[in-house]
């Protein structure tokens, strides 16, 4: 990991976490505190309060922290865990009440006057997304928002998906938002674009001229973008059947892959120019045709049987669309993408399907070739892939087809830090890269309204696989209907085995 001595924009800082008795916090937030905490990769002057609804004493407090970083870490120094958790306090209260914003003011005035100047404030909403406006609501009733003079910059709130749940949510919840802070105050937390290998698709893209080179629709035929999981809904029953796989992964997640993948080179690396080329890459996307077909939607055999899930649930644990872009580069190039619920392996991948080779050495001997894939994998075994042909060895001219592999895991043997450790560390020196802005949720809202719209009224059909299947046989005959083509799957397993 980077060391402290790389920064210089650190600032002293108070971070305040709603929820911090619930899940996401213990298993996610503190955890990847901890760690850069051991890495030295937090502000010297630096006070955690933890906001709950939980009659706790410091000490049953205290405790608390040492066991989420012990449950995620196994044995850890104990003189280490104690200093770690001696950086928070604790406010109990009702989000719902003043009184606990005056509380948590109080907490932010006493760590000011012990260190004799103010500090940069740092809100994260680890509740359910129905308690981010009011929480925003009180933060900006009890200024508590607003700019510490002493260091000229607001206080940062930190909202975690789903932004909204259609385009005329995802709208009212912004320009609630929008009431009571700017954008540049706003954080939106997508763990996904954290992960290492999201990150490297810029600079993949445009240090490399092999490839920059060849990013171009006379040389890529497709694009294919699947993020599939084994494993059902588990214990997010209650939530995923009202969601469901379009808004739970490609409204978001997929979307942010693709925009990665097909955005023009920004001007630099500074946090605007980024989200202004995703944005216009946004604008160019849309759905191939009507959703009827250019959409399918599956629930897998058994859904229906949780106990949490609706009888008659007409909720989709498996969506595919095919995308079109409007980019003068893009324009022959349609975007296929798939997620899903009990498939048959977990992986989230971006494949990039070249055309196929045009040689007239190989028509002369008779040798066939498929196209190259570019394989960007995001989970598991992250790193790049490329499927090439060559020379069998031997007598006869025969070719096979062979992995060129990449991992971050066997190349680099630092540890690398965790999607949440990096977008924790990103908004305490206040770079936005990672996050969606306003602009960039509303357009990826609009791009799948269509389907939202069609699904809706029942009129299109609502397809099954069993558990382990690789998705319904309507996602394949989507993808098929371009020159034959087939999903990836298997590709990325094969390349995960061989780098083990």
């Amino acid at each position: 990991m980077v060391s402290k001595r790389a920064h210089t924009n650190y600032l002293p800082t108070v971070f305040t976490i709603f929820g911090i008795t619930g899940d996401l916090a213990k298993r996610k937030l503190i955890p990847a505190i901890y760690h850069l905490y051991c890495h030295g990769l937090l502000p010297e002057e630096i006070h955690f309060v933890g906001v709950g609804r939980r009659d706790l004493s410091l000490g049953d407090y205290g405790e608390m922290i040492k066991q989420s970083v012990t449950y995620a870490e196994g044995k850890v120094d104990a003189d280490k865990l104690a200093s770690f958790a001696a950086l928070f306090s604790y406010v109990e209260g009702d989000i719902k009440s003043p009184k606990a914003y005056a509380d948590i003011g109080q907490e932010i005035a006493k760590r000011d006057k012990d260190c004799g100047h103010g500090h940069q404030t740092v809100f994260y909403l680890a509740v359910a997304p129905q308690m981010f406006i009011r929480i925003i609501e009180h933060l900006k009733e009890a200024s508590l928002t607003g700019p510490c003079y002493e260091l000229g910059i607001k206080g940062k709130i930190v909202i975690e998906k789903p932004f909204g749940h259609s385009v005329e949510s995802a709208r009212q919840l912004s320009e609630a938002v929008m009431t009571y802070a700017d954008e540049e105050q706003i954080y939106r937390m997508d763990h996904y674009l954290g992960k290492e290998t999201v990150q490297n698709i810029l600079l993949f893209r445009f240090t490399n001229p092999v490839i920059n080179d060849s990013w171009n629709p006379e040389a890529i035929d497709h694009i294919q973008i699947t993020a599939s999981e084994d494993i059902g809904v588990e214990d997010r029953a209650g939530y995923y059947d009202s969601s469901g796989a379009l808004r739970d992964m490609i409204q978001s997640h997929c979307l942010a892959l693709a925009t990665l993948v097909m955005m023009d080179e920004p001007m630099s690396l500074n946090s605007a120019d980024i989200h202004r080329r995703k944005v216009e890459m946004l604008q160019t996307f849309s759905l191939d045709s009507n959703p009827a077909e250019s959409a399918v939607r599956a629930q897998y055999d058994g859904y229906r049987a949780i106990e949490t899930v609706a009888e008659h649930s007409v909720t989709e644990t498996f969506a595919a669309m095919q995308l079109k872009s409007s980019h003068p580069r893009w324009k022959d190039v349609p975007i296929f993408i798939r997620t899903g619920k009990r498939m048959a392996q977990k992986e989230t991948n971006i494949a990039i399907h070249f055309a196929p080779c045009k040689s007239d050495i190989c028509k002369a001997v008779g040798i066939r070739t498929e196209p190259n894939v570019l394989n960007i994998r995001v989970q598991p075994m992250e790193g790049i892939g490329l499927l090439l042909y060559a020379k069998k060895p031997g007598f006869s001219i025969e070719t096979e087809q062979v992995y060129m592999n990449f991992t971050y895991q066997t190349e680099f043997t630092d540890e690398q830090p965790s999607p949440y450790e990096r977008l924790i560390h990103d908004v305490i020196i206040g770079d936005q890269s990672l996050f969606p802005t306003t602009e960039e949720v509303m357009e990826q809202w609009r791009i799948v309204q269509p389907v939202l719209d069609a699904w809706s009224d029942q009129a299109l059909p609502m397809h099954s696989y069993a558990p382990g299947e690789d998705g319904p046989q309507a996602a394949h005959d989507l993808i098929g209907q371009w020159h034959d083509s087939t999903w990836t799957a298997g590709v990325g397993k094969q390349m995960n085995s061989d780098a083990q």
